[in-house]
């Protein structure tokens, strides 16, 4: 297999994946990862040209040795960063004291959303009206059919209470506003009911409702934090 045959086959697979997998963290990410694409593409075009060249043979074979394995790195690590992982810093202390202000978390991309999941949420204009476009980091408490309610504090799901040990102080709210159309309190089709830890200093799903789960960008695995306090 000639490897300019070999590279036109790995930029289909990336480009294939890139139009199957979500990658909302980056902008202009398109345009970046086809451009590096087309530069893997002339670099190996170029050392075969090259080869017929006693003049360009050496620069040809040079530059294959040095550039091209850190082309071809940069772009499998910038898909994977943002098809399937990615880092990010924590802003706030919304979710105190499970997450500080400053931690860097890394979240996976791949998995559906569950309740309990912490998760990296994009709150959108086109979907609230009460924040311009953000991310935001948040607990799922409830999932699509559930019936989520507060009383005297309380968090119930499905009309049962929900143990919270990771919350840091009992919740002032005393009920919850309509947030669904149909059900006024159950988690409808497609969306997550989501919850700061920190419940008395959050701007959560009691003020914006409910989250779509396409508007989840990823659930937090890792807290760098547990490993290397800085």
């Amino acid at each position: 297999m000639r490897p300019t045959f070999r590279l036109v086959l790995m930029i289909t697979v990336l480009v294939g994946l890139r139009a199957v997998l979500p990658s909302p963290t980056v902008e202009n990410y398109d345009p970046l990862v086809l451009s590096m694409a087309g530069l893997i593409v002339l670099l190996v075009l170029f050392y075969e040209i090259s080869q017929d060249s006693q003049r360009f043979k050496m620069w040809g074979e040079q530059m294959v040795q040095v550039v091209f394995p850190s082309l071809v790195f940069f772009l499998l690590l910038y898909l994977v960063i943002n098809t399937a992982v990615f880092p990010a810093r924590v802003n706030g202390a919304s979710m105190a004291p499970t997450y500080q202000s400053g931690d860097l978390v890394v979240f996976w991309m791949l998995t559906p959303p569950q309740r309990q999941d912490v998760v990296f949420v994009n709150i959108t204009s086109a979907r609230t009206d009460h924040f311009t476009d953000e991310f935001m980091l948040k607990r799922i408490v409830g999932v699509a059919g559930d019936r989520v309610t507060i009383q005297d504090g309380v968090l119930y799901i499905n009309n049962e209470p929900l143990l919270e040990p990771y919350v840091s102080a009992p919740m002032l709210t005393q009920q919850l506003p309509c947030f669904a159309p149909q059900d006024c309190h159950t988690v409808p089709p497609g969306t997550v009911f989501v919850l700061g830890d920190n419940r008395n200093a959050s701007i959560d799903s009691r003020f914006y409702g409910v989250v779509a789960t396409e508007d989840i960008i990823g659930k937090a695995v890792w807290n760098v934090r547990e490993a290397w306090p800085w």
